[in-house]
């Protein structure tokens, strides 16, 4: 397997007298990685920025204004990242059986529909922004905001099983993502004893604009696209906890009402769900859309003091908003229990028994029926505050280090994942099992590992 890209490009810039900036450059790359139909593309850019507090009208806020820029650009760049050879057909190996004999032979197969106009991905960035410094760059502030629209996406389409192919690598459909991003910095104390603050806070919105000619949803791994909603929703049951008596068995849709099989239909203290397509039974047609992976806002803090040759840096980060979904290994541990192993002790305190009616989670059991249908038992709020690091550290005085002709000598104990404040139960808020699938996030099927404290202590030397 081999891939080999060609680039050409250019890049003009000018500036006049420090206050007017002009940038533009255009590129044009083409990649092995598509058919030969589509393999080039043309990426231009351009980008202005004008320094207003260089202007004679602006002298009167000196004592207050030290800098002020307002920036702008826009540009498209290219997304060639799929694997090689995705727009040919290929021959798959095999083996044919002859006649009623045992027999095979060698045999090869057409596994891959070919697609000779597989082309780049293409995004279309469109920015402003500015940046202000106040009081001799003391209080620092910047504003951005964006505008991207993603069109022609790579996506690996999948097919039916009656074309004898599994999918399609193509160009299809479109998402147009758009936000803020705002920056804080600030120099608190400037004498012996020094204190700075770094705040960040960014938020967007998502959308898919496009999405093929057929309108169909695509759904993976409890991800629900479809045109008009933001990417990866959360897809799954609506989830009403457990029956909480016969009564409410009896008045109320349940799982498989048709089954003879007593231990297959619902019962109290099994999992109960909303008759979304109010037909009565309660199936995978009643899944919906549970909410969004999409967090309100994220944002970031990080403090830095130093006095004398001692420093400190404290770091945390949170997000408010959002959906997060667990399934699977968390079913077993967080749900419905199925007896094959432990549990958390937050499904221990709150799941349904007789003298419990009114829980929160279904009794144990060891059904499985309902399991492909219980998927949005565990839907929680994503929100979380973490104290990502804390650094302390010791700067031995160079009049002792120069007698040892060493430069420079620090000292320091670091603490990863100091503290987590979460609003779900899981064990560690950040991860996802979809990894960077955009269709599927906010997922946790397996069970993520919880994360460790870390105490690590070192010396950073200069020779």
């Amino acid at each position: 397997s081999s891939e080999s890209m060609i680039g050409t490009f250019a890049r003009a810039s000018y500036n006049y007298m420090g206050k007017y900036y002009f940038t533009s450059s255009i590129r044009r790359d083409g990649s092995s990685k598509f058919g030969p139909d589509n393999r080039w593309a043309v990426f231009p850019s351009f980008s202005l920025a004008w320094r207003v507090s260089d202007e004679n009208f602006m002298d009167a806020f000196s004592p207050v204004l030290s800098d002020w820029k307002l920036r702008s650009g826009w540009g498209k760049i290219g997304n060639s990242g799929i694997s090689n050879y995705l727009y040919a057909s290929t021959l798959a190996a095999s083996s044919y059986l002859f006649d009623k004999g045992s027999a095979t032979a060698p045999a090869y197969y057409n596994n891959k529909i070919s697609n000779n106009i597989l082309g780049w991905e293409t995004t279309t960035d469109f920015g402003v922004g500015t940046d202000v410094s106040f009081f001799d760059s003391r209080i620092n502030i910047t504003v951005d905001y964006f505008d991207r629209t993603t069109n022609d996406m790579l996506f690996n389409l999948p097919l039916p099983a009656t074309t004898g192919f599994g999918s399609v690598m193509l160009n299809m459909g479109s998402m147009r993502n758009r936000g803020f991003e705002y920056l804080l910095g600030t120099r608190n104390f400037t004498g012996k004893f020094k204190w700075n603050t770094t705040a960040t806070l960014s938020y967007y919105r998502n959308y898919v604009t496009d999405i093929g000619n057929d309108k169909r949803p695509i759904i993976d791994n409890l991800g629900y696209t479809s045109e008009g909603r933001p990417i990866a929703n959360i897809w799954g049951m609506h989830m009403l906890g457990p029956y909480r008596d016969w009564e409410d068995v009896k008045s109320s849709p349940i799982f498989n009402a048709s089954s003879a099989t007593a231990r297959q239909r619902s019962n109290p203290g099994s999992p109960k769900a909303a008759d979304v397509n109010g037909d009565g039974v309660l199936n995978a047609n009643d899944k919906t859309v549970l909410g969004s992976p999409t967090p309100d806002f994220v944002y970031g803090l990080k403090n830095d003091f130093s006095y004398g040759n001692f420093d400190m840096s404290i770091m945390l980060n949170g997000v408010q908003g959002g959906t997060r979904i667990y399934s699977n290994s968390y079913r077993d541990i967080m749900y419905y229990a199925l007896g094959r192993t432990n549990t958390t002790y937050e499904y221990f305190k709150n799941y349904w028994r007789e003298d419990n009616p009114d829980a929160k989670y279904p009794a144990p059991n060891r059904k499985n029926y309902d399991a492909p249908e219980t998927e949005g038992g565990l839907v929680f709020d994503a929100t979380f505050l973490k104290i990502e690091n804390i650094n302390f550290g010791y700067s031995v005085p160079s009049d002792f280090l120069r007698k040892a002709s060493i430069s420079a000598m620090r000292l320091y104990v670091n603490i990863d994942n100091v503290f987590l404040k979460s609003a779900d139960p899981g064990y560690n808020p950040e991860s996802n099992y979809g990894g960077d699938n955009p269709k599927s996030q906010g997922v946790d099927r397996a069970g993520s590992y919880p994360l460790s404290r870390v105490y690590s202590f070192g010396i950073n030397l200069e020779l």
